[in-house]
Formats: structure tokens, sequence, C-alpha cells
């Protein structure tokens, strides 16, 4: 979402951006400095009715999140376009994935299954917008080292949870457990691979 931010700032859009954890938010506010950040909910966002031509989101739709995209459809202007993208198959974060989550509180809700026909569709339509592309693509997320893995893999919002509930010593070895077999032997570099889906959508 950070990189987000700074390819449209750099495309002369004027940026908003809301997250849950202040420490990205602080990234972000590197990458595009004349952003307008806020730390928040989704489903509570702090802005007018209409006030948007575009909206992204990356990787936030996982729960029960019709809150979350009746408030997207809500701070969209009529004929504005909604981005969202998801994890189609996460493949290799798979493990990293289950070592976040044997860190965590039980999640709040059961975690929507976008990638089955019909139900990422069937959500953001259910919020009044009207789906016009939906696909998936490869991608390729490389670290130099163990150390930059760790790094970015303990950045994201699902780690800064664990870290709360477990503490980052616990968080770290399960991270390292999960990620070391992806290391290469002789370089220590390490490349994830992954299948992420994405949905565009128009308010009427």
């Amino acid at each position: 979402a950070t990189r987000t931010a700074s390819w449209a700032k750099a495309r002369g859009a004027h940026c908003h951006g809301i997250d849950a954890t202040q420490a990205l938010l602080d990234v972000a506010g590197l990458r595009a400095p004349n952003a307008a950040l806020h730390c928040g909910d989704m489903a509570h966002l702090p802005y007018g009715d209409e006030s948007f031509d575009a909206v992204t989101v990356v990787n936030g739709v996982q729960y029960d999140s019709d809150d979350v995209l009746q408030e997207t459809a809500r701070v969209l202007r009529s004929g504005a376009r909604f981005a969202m993208a998801f994890w189609s198959d996460p493949m290799d974060f798979t493990a990293y994935f289950a070592a976040l989550s044997a860190c965590s509180p039980p999640a709040p809700s059961a975690a929507l299954k976008l990638t089955d026909p019909g139900v990422a569709e069937g959500h953001v339509e259910g919020a009044g917008l009207i789906v016009v592309e939906r696909g998936e693509h490869d991608v390729v997320a490389p670290y130099r080292s163990m150390q930059d893995a760790h790094d970015a893999l303990e950045s994201s919002g699902p780690a800064w949870g664990a870290i709360d509930h477990s503490g980052p010593e616990a968080v770290r070895a399960a991270v390292a457990d999960a990620v070391a077999p992806l290391a290469d032997d002789t370089s220590g570099r390490i490349a994830m691979r992954a299948k992420m889906g994405h949905l565009v959508a128009s308010k009427p």
C-alpha cells in the first residue's frame, strides 16, 4: 500500500491513506511525503461522502468486510473506480501466514474466500458497486537476505497484531522457521512466490 501511494503521487494524484498501524503510515509518509495519512479503521473512514475519484485496498478485505465496502462506496464519487488486491494463492507465503496465525489472537470472523467464484463480486456488488474486471497475477517477493525478509515480513499488518499478542521474539522465531526453507543455500537470497487476485469496480 505504501508503494501504491508513491505511484499515485508520482502520477499527480492527491493521495489520502488509512491504516491501522502508525508504523506503516510512517513508511508511506516517507514514500509519499505530501499524502494525507490517517491511523484508523477502514470501516469508519474519516472522509465525507463522494470525496474520491478512486479508492484502492491492498490485502485489506480479508474478513467479513461488508462495512468496509459500504464505507468505500460512500466516499466514491459517481463514476469513480474501486480496486482491491487480495491473496489468490499464497503459495510460498502459506507457512508464513500459519506462523502469524499461531502467534495471533483468534480472527474476528471467518475469512472471506475471495478466490471462490462469485464471492468477491457478491460482496462488492452488495455495496452498490458494479464489477468491471477480475484477474489474477503471478507475483514474486525477492529478499536479499534473511534479515531483509524479517524486516519486510514483520512489518505487515498481521505481523504487528501477532507481535502485540505474542511479543517480537516469538514472532521472529516463528517467521524464521517458516521462511528459512526458502533461502538459497549459496547466496542466502529468498524469493517468495504467490498468486494475487484483483477486482475493479465502478460506482454508478
